[in-house]
């Protein structure tokens, strides 16, 4: 797919772009991204926090950590019903 060759080669293959450099994601970049969007695993918090101050963004930080409701368990938090 176009997706897939613009991942590979950097590159933006779509006629008209002249195969145009596109920014993607590796390494430290990339890891943050993914903790983003599992920021409800407990082992990604530490890795949610460094993105969203990076981004600019800590007052985001209480919003997205678990520890908001300590009195809730992990099962409740997801919106699963305790085993």
């Amino acid at each position: 797919t176009i997706s897939t060759c613009m991942y590979y080669t950097g590159l933006d293959p779509r006629p008209g772009r002249k195969f145009a450099p596109i920014h993607v994601p590796k390494g430290r970049e990339r890891h943050l991204q993914r903790a983003l969007l599992h920021f409800h695993k407990p082992e990604n918090q530490a890795l949610v926090r460094e993105a969203l101050r990076l981004a600019g963004r800590p007052e985001l930080i209480k919003t997205l950590s678990p520890s908001r409701h300590p009195h809730l368990t992990t099962s409740a938090r997801r919106g699963r019903a305790p085993i």
